[in-house]
């Protein structure tokens, strides 16, 4: 969920990726049910995968009054 925070929208090819291991359906459907994430527009590349984005519970869980409060990405990959 914190990587659809940083790079949505996001599919769950691109997040596969960014995770170096597969990401599966039943992942994104649990997200989905917990209203933690939502669907948007199909991404516009072969196939047209769903790209998912975080909804505003994602702010309340974690504190945050707007994603720009998530921690710098650079400083998280230093640290």
């Amino acid at each position: 969920m914190t990587a659809i925070a940083y790079l949505q929208p996001g599919t769950r090819a691109e997040l596969s990726r960014l995770a170096g291991k597969e990401i599966s359906r039943d992942v994104i459907g649990a997200l989905k049910r917990h209203g933690l994430i939502d669907d948007t527009l199909r991404a516009p590349e072969s196939g047209a995968p769903f790209a998912y984005v975080t909804t505003k519970k994602v702010l309340e869980v974690f504190g945050l009054a707007t994603l720009r409060d998530l921690p710098d990405i650079k400083q998280l990959e230093d640290e």
